[in-house]
């Protein structure tokens, strides 16, 4: 991705994106995600166009409601689009969130899923700097 295509898409991610933690399927741990709503279809289509993942349509539950598309990425092709991302974003909350996903997301997760009463510790605590900053 070209420096002026990353800097779009973190204006993307600043405005109405979101970078989570996610629990997907019967996984019961949660994983990285990146994620861009938008009611325009056609925005969300260019944002996979840059940063791959998948589409869903969420459909308008009442009449004063529009249909609206969500981008979303997760696992390592969130992290990837994050390295990426991270000299563009804006947003402190996100900044906050991306490098602590980069810096220590991999450290607390077992490539074989086996996880030591050490690394059960070190990811609850991970998911809690994550999720409440300002808490210890």
């Amino acid at each position: 991705m070209k420096a002026i295509e990353a800097a779009y898409i973190a204006g993307l991610i600043d405005g109405e994106g979101s970078i989570c933690l996610t629990k997907c399927h019967s996984n019961t741990r949660r994983s990285p995600t990146v994620s861009f709503p938008n009611t325009s279809e056609a925005l969300v289509q260019l944002f996979q166009t840059y940063c791959g993942g998948t589409i869903i349509r969420k459909r308008a539950y009442k009449a004063n409601h529009n249909v609206s598309w969500t981008c979303t990425i997760r696992y390592d092709a969130a992290l990837r689009l994050l390295t990426e991302l991270l000299p563009y974003l804006r947003h402190p909350e996100k900044i906050r969130r991306a490098r602590l996903l980069l810096a220590q997301y991999k450290s607390v997760t077992p490539r074989n899923g086996k996880y030591t009463d050490a690394l059960n510790k070190a990811r609850a605590k991970f998911e809690h700097q994550f999720f409440h900053p300002d808490k210890p």
